[in-house]
């Protein structure tokens, strides 16, 4: 039992000190409230054949709870940061299940956040996402092969993703911001069940 606790912590431990790591090495760009600055590298320059911000726009839910429903039972969670580290965003991601696509699909067969299994798994291609930020605002979208749109704090957003990093504008409440995201399919746990108040982290 001390041997796994000791574990579960480290594991947490590492998780935390990667995401500072991980945003303080972005080399994507810097986020900015000022429409000039020069955002984003060429992996957001590619073409995404029939994919764009308008057509995923007509796909946004209208509520937090319509992009719920969308989701289902929850296939993935995600974490994302600016790369300054002051904005940090957590949430569930999925999609509908395509009619005779295997059950496992996004679970056990696929990664939900590849375009892939966007293909293979959802029923209209695209996948949905809700979160909650540091700051206690809701965002809900939708996101295809590279992109993503959706309403943060009930305002309309709009960006890029690609290789764990992302260009977006008006998320966080930013102009425009750039960051990076990690998906994985469990919240990482430390105990199976609570232990009494005082016992200590490490025994």
């Amino acid at each position: 039992m001390k041997a796994r606790t000791l574990i579960y912590v480290v594991l947490v431990a590492m998780i935390v000190l990667a995401i500072p790591f991980a945003a303080a090495g972005g080399k994507v760009g810097t986020n900015s409230n000022n429409n000039g600055d020069k955002q984003g590298n060429d992996n957001f320059k590619k073409p995404v054949t029939g994919e764009t911000v308008e057509a995923l726009k007509a796909l946004v839910p209208a509520t937090l709870e319509d992009a719920q429903a969308k989701i289902g039972t929850p296939l993935g969670n995600y974490i994302m940061w600016t790369n300054d580290g002051v904005h940090i965003m957590w949430g569930t991601y999925g999609f509908v299940l395509k009619d005779g696509a295997n059950p496992s699909c996004g679970k056990s067969m696929c990664d939900p956040s590849k375009a892939y299994c966007l293909e293979k798994c959802s029923a209209d291609g695209y996948g949905y996402f809700i979160g909650k930020d540091d700051q206690g605002k809701t965002a809900w979208g939708v996101f295809g092969k590279r992109l993503f749109v959706g309403v943060y704090d009930d305002k309309p957003f709009d960006g890029k993703w690609n290789d764990n990093k992302w260009t977006a504008n008006g998320l966080f409440g930013l102009d425009k911001a750039t960051g990076g995201f990690v998906t994985f399919k469990t919240a990482p746990t430390m105990f199976e069940k609570p232990l009494p108040p005082g016992t200590p982290v490490i025994q």
